[in-house]
């Protein structure tokens, strides 16, 4: 049970993370500014790096468009098996308790935000934390 739990958690906060907007990063120019003085750069060295940073935001957006097609795949995917675990899940657990699931899976989606994937809020942050941290 614990790990479909996991399993439908895991994948919701995925395809959940992936499904909001994104939201387009500093521009080259904002990057650079930034650069140039947490650096310290010389005019010489932004110069020289301002192609650099244009390169590489360029070669990035091919990136993002070549294997956009493979993750809407995969969040199509994620959704199919969400669906597949909350129907599982519905079969198991009261109307009540699984009501309950689906306002912590929506508390965990909204709490991790754009930060929540991998590598996300501390887990002593999480808001189930306090539970964790109770004897049982």
């Amino acid at each position: 049970m614990k790990k479909i739990l996991l399993a439908c958690c895991l994948g919701a906060a995925v395809v959940a993370a992936h499904a909001q907007p994104q939201h387009p990063g500093p521009d080259e120019g904002q990057r650079l500014t930034y650069l140039q003085k947490s650096l310290q750069l010389s005019d010489d060295q932004a110069q020289k790096l301002k192609p650099i940073l244009e390169n590489s935001a360029e070669q990035k957006r091919a990136v993002m468009q070549k294997y956009k097609p493979q993750f809407e795949a995969m969040r199509t995917d994620m959704k199919n098996v969400d669906q597949q675990t909350h129907s599982q899940l519905a079969t198991v657990l009261t109307p009540a308790q699984l009501q309950a699931f689906d306002a912590q899976h929506e508390a965990r989606k909204h709490f991790g935000g754009k930060h929540g994937r991998f590598g996300g809020p501390r887990p002593d942050a999480r808001p189930d934390a306090m539970m964790r941290a109770q004897p049982e």
